[in-house]
């Protein structure tokens, strides 16, 4: 009788261990494994009562090495993506990401269902061999609970992945019910020890009763629910290998810049390896990199470029590499312009007013502070790539602007950049706004209005639409 006191106190305080979990610089500090070995140690010691106990350690053991992989894989450098973040009305839903890690998670779910199903099911045998028909009725309908919740969660892992939109928020749900499920198996386990401690439970073994009986006694129901839930795991698996980059991917990218100017600005470009598909220009192996978008199978980074990073792009596109070396062969979405610095000028012929930015265009209006004859209006100097991605125009009091047109003290003119077509709201544009004007005596000169600057707008349906094309 003492072992089962002690056996069964081991495993409720282990079992607790496995539920609690304080993390530091995000690693755990109460990994799971040591919980799972204070359980193995009180399955060792029921074990020394009831030999049928030892069908336990072969999952135990199984959950031990998975929880330990789990937790040494923290401290390497961590290239997987992270989890997508889903809307669901006010709400939004966390969910893992689709990797590697994603799968021990849920290999550690199939050794916890087996496991706990079993111990259940010891639970429940020496609950009907010490005459307890209260709790024995209690404990099955908390296993019933476990195996059901747990199985639709298995099942839903992978598909959720592929279809947030749709699966998020019941599979929100049925992790709150995962958590309320092994509060219960907890429950359970603290009532067992209880009911040792006051020897209500009886040593001998009484029937065999097969410990592996499990909620689905049919065997070809418990096959069925087997195969589905390996199809859906294989089925995500697949989709998403399908869907993988093999290098970076850039957003479409029209960047100028002056030599003597030390602008910075952003190269934004999609992965699906993490580190490894981080984008090293200059042989900077530190730059500072940010998730700016992440969806289940891929992320979008954000990396600030100076005037000495944007001149060898242009230079070497050939040496723009992922982190590990390898030369990203695609530049071609990748569009850099150097362009001469023009001369200061005293005199003041066009004013900035306003600046109006949102999705669906960014708009800038001028104000003529002296007379002049507008020669050619540069605008951008991307004219030839830029019209597949942006429409531009120049109006003058809403109508059109053309060369040769003179322009009087208090004229407004406004240049509107809007983008067009399915995926015009992922290019983005950081260059000057250039025109050349005719002064009345006769000069004629390039001015720059003003440094134009439009982010990408990031939404799925337009990244999938890219990422297709």
């Amino acid at each position: 009788m003492e072992q089962y006191q002690k056996g069964f106190r081991l495993i409720f305080w282990g079992l607790i261990l496995t539920f609690i979990d304080f993390t530091i610089n995000e690693v755990s500090a109460l990994p799971s494994f040591i919980g799972y070995l204070i359980v193995l140690a009180g399955v060792k010691a029921v074990a020394e009562q009831d030999p049928q106990v030892k069908r336990l350690k072969p999952w135990l053991n199984g959950l031990l090495i998975v929880t330990a992989l789990s937790w040494l894989s923290l401290f390497q450098r961590p290239d997987n993506l992270q989890g997508a973040r889903e809307q669901q009305g006010p709400f939004y839903v966390e969910l893992p990401p689709f990797d590697l890690q994603h799968l021990a998670s849920g290999l550690e779910m199939v050794f916890s269902l087996v496991f706990v199903t079993l111990l259940m099911n010891l639970y429940l045998l020496m609950l009907r061999r010490s005459e307890h028909p209260y709790w024995e009725r209690v404990f099955r309908n908390r296993r019933n609970f476990y195996v059901v919740v747990h199985i639709l969660v298995l099942f839903l892992m992978p598909l959720v992945m592929i279809g947030p939109a749709a699966l998020a928020l019941p599979f929100a749900l049925l992790m709150l019910l995962n958590f309320i499920a092994f509060i219960r198996v907890l429950m359970s386990a603290y009532r067992m020890k209880k009911l040792a401690e006051a020897e209500e439970i009886r040593a001998e073994v009484g029937e065999q009763e097969r410990l592996t009986a499990v909620f689905f006694e049919k065997k070809k129901a418990s096959l069925i629910g087997a195969m589905v839930i390996v199809a859906s795991w294989g089925i995500g698996f697949f989709w998403v290998e399908q869907h993988r980059l093999d290098e970076p991917l850039f957003l479409p990218t029209f960047i100028a810049y002056e030599t003597n100017e030390h602008r910075e600005t952003q190269l934004y470009y999609l992965h699906t390896n993490g580190y490894n598909q981080q984008v090293v220009v200059n042989g900077r192996l530190n730059a500072p990199h940010q998730t700016v978008f992440s969806y289940s199978y891929y992320a979008l980074n954000e990396l600030p470029l100076n005037s000495y990073d944007l001149e060898h792009i242009l230079l070497e596109p050939d040496q723009l590499r992922q982190y590990d070396g390898t030369p990203i062969t695609d530049v071609e979405p990748l569009h850099v312009a150097r362009l001469e610095p023009l001369a200061e000028r005293d005199d003041h012929y066009i004013e900035l007013r306003s600046t109006r930015t949102s999705y669906d265009e960014t708009a800038v209006t001028f104000e003529v502070v002296e007379s002049f004859t507008l020669i050619d209006e540069f605008a951008l100097p991307f004219d030839d790539q830029i019209g597949d991605y942006f429409s531009i125009s120049w109006t003058s009091e809403r109508n059109p602007v053309s060369v040769g047109q003179s322009f009087l003290p208090g004229d407004r003119l406004t240049f509107t950049l809007e983008p067009c077509g399915d995926i015009g709201g992922l290019a983005s544009v950081s260059a000057p706004l250039r025109v050349e004007i005719e002064t009345d005596e006769g000069d004629s000169f390039e001015l720059d209005l003003t440094w134009l600057t439009y982010h990408p707008h990031f939404e799925r349906d337009t990244i999938e639409a890219y990422l297709q094309q």
